[in-house]
């Protein structure tokens, strides 16, 4: 079976932490309302704190459940161990055969509203579910997931899928395939101020949606199931360390930072002569990998201008190889 792990670039825009709390209630999902079974297990509100935004129902699974499709490790819909504890949630990032605008999602109210203009970080795991569904034709999987903060409960948005742009959106250009262990999934983003509810799921319309398969299909339906742990929301702060080393060690050998936001955002890098090496609005990748024109740049002194919103970062770095 093809397993494939989610990497995001490597930052020298490191992120500090603080021993922040996580505004993420109960985001392993060990606390439960009660255990799930056939009748109730297909809710994700069985979990305590958590619920859906949308007629889609996203489950719960809990070792302790003695019903089988909802137990752990095995399940109705696959075999996997939580990454820690006893429980996690799952959810179709897309479920064609049945609508198609068809997406599940996980909602919970957070521990505080978010502050205008802080920077946040937001991670959590996934694993693909590895059942076989209709008609035996194997699971697919899609190249995203990603993550809306709303001010409000949704509870009005009584639909298959939540129309909006995400804040957090995991590397598109990555499918989601792994089934055999838990893929990270990471972001930063900035907030807008007054967001007290994270829903978390798969944000696209049907013609929209970029699948692919494990093996091959006899059907058009698209079946992309997630199970999800270990969810963490960490108000931080952004550290730029000194040294940059793009010798493809894969340790290093990007200069950027990951955020989960296109507007207003750039970064220039400099030589010493103040010649722009690198800018992001031109060459459209957000991140540096130490060459000019294709050409690698020489050891030495650099300097960065990284702008995003109402955050300016100016400093300088040296490179070596």
């Amino acid at each position: 079976m093809i397993k494939a792990f989610l990497y995001f670039l490597f930052i020298l825009f490191s992120l500090n932490l603080n021993a922040q709390q996580n505004l993420v209630p109960n985001g392993s999902f060990e606390e439960y309302n009660w255990c799930p079974d056939n009748l109730n297990g297909y809710f994700v509100n069985a979990a305590k704190y958590w619920f859906m935004p949308t007629t889609g129902t996203s489950d719960y699974f809990n070792s302790c459940s003695s019903d089988p499709s909802f137990g752990l490790p095995e399940n109705y819909i696959g075999y996997q161990n939580a990454r820690t504890g006893d429980a996690f949630a799952g959810y179709y990032a897309a479920l064609t055969a049945t609508n198609d605008n068809y997406h599940e999602y996980l909602s919970v109210r957070l521990k505080e509203p978010l502050k205008k203009g802080k920077l946040y970080k937001l991670s959590y795991y996934l694993s693909l579910a590895d059942s076989t569904w209709n008609n035996g034709n194997p699971q697919q999987y899609v190249n995203y997931s990603a993550a809306y903060f709303s001010n409000d409960s949704l509870a009005e948005s009584n639909f298959f899928r939540i129309d909006v742009k995400p804040q957090m959106v995991s590397d598109s250009n990555i499918f989601l395939n792994d089934s055999l262990g838990w893929m990270k999934v990471s972001g930063v983003f900035i907030a807008s101020g007054g967001e007290e509810f994270i829903n978390i799921g798969y944000f696209c319309k049907f013609d929209e949606v970029q699948f692919n398969y494990i093996n091959e299909l006899t059907s058009y339906a698209v079946l992309a199931y997630y199970f999800i742990d270990d969810i963490s929301l960490i108000e931080t702060e952004l550290e730029v360390p000194n040294v940059f080393t793009p010798n493809n060690d894969g340790r290093n050998d990007f200069f950027g930072i990951n955020i989960s936001t296109e507007e207003n955002y750039s970064l220039k890098i400099l030589n010493r002569w103040g010649n722009i090496v690198f800018d992001s609005e031109i060459s459209k990748p957000k991140y540096w990998d130490g060459k000019h024109n294709e050409n690698n740049c020489n050891e030495g002194v650099y300097f960065y201008i990284f702008t995003i919103e109402n955050i300016i970062l100016k400093g300088f770095f040296e490179l070596l190889r």
